[in-house]
């Protein structure tokens, strides 16, 4: 199992998955994890990724997630110019991170695994010196989301701060419910990312 910005608390707890000998089955997603990637598929404005993912779940978790969607633009957060699905690679012995190419989904196959961490960010937009690293949290649990993700998302805003030369960062948990969008944020300067 490759070591992942999205696996550091899994990491904390217990390396053993990541042994270079070990090797985690592939596993097909479930029904929560194809309808949060078919929003992430919708908001990025990619029907045909989308389609897949809404034919493998039941007609009301389909409606459920065209209300995510609907609840999202919505929003001020479908305003921001974001750059969606945004993998990188970040290696700790130089302190320095690259954009990996686009393509497909989470595609992490230039890295070089004795060397760097990979991650993808489902949003980032820059503005001057500061990063937003924001991530979708659908069928949102607000205390378990925000924790979870923060890890992560402090993993990503490093990675992001490092490839864009960023000297401030924002991370932020974007909770997608039917509702509408619940935003949790922090900010992270030049000594947070250092840390």
């Amino acid at each position: 199992m490759r070591l992942s910005a999205g696996k550091l608390r899994l990491a904390q707890s217990c390396s053993w998955a990541f042994r270079p000998e070990v090797v985690a089955p592939r596993t097909e997603s479930g029904p929560a994890a194809d309808k949060g990637n078919a929003f992430h598929s919708l908001a990025d404005n990619d029907p045909e990724g989308a389609a897949k993912f809404l034919e493998r779940i039941s007609a009301e978790a389909q409606r459920e997630v065209w209300e995510w969607l609907a609840a999202y633009e919505a929003s001020e957060w479908s305003k921001v110019p974001w750059e969606h699905e945004r993998a990188m690679a970040y290696s700790p012995a130089t302190d320095t991170a690259r954009l990996l190419p686009k393509g497909k989904h989470r595609a992490y196959d230039t890295l070089d695994d004795t060397k760097e961490l990979a991650g993808t960010a489902d949003l980032i937009h820059v503005d001057g010196d500061e990063v937003t690293v924001a991530d979708f949290k659908t069928g949102w649990r607000p205390e378990k989301d925000a924790v979870d993700a923060h890890a992560q998302l402090r993993a990503l805003a490093l990675f992001a701060s490092r490839a864009y030369g960023a000297k401030r960062a924002r991370i932020v948990v974007l909770g997608i419910g039917t509702d509408g969008v619940s935003p949790f944020d922090a900010h992270l300067d030049e000594l947070d990312l250092d840390a």
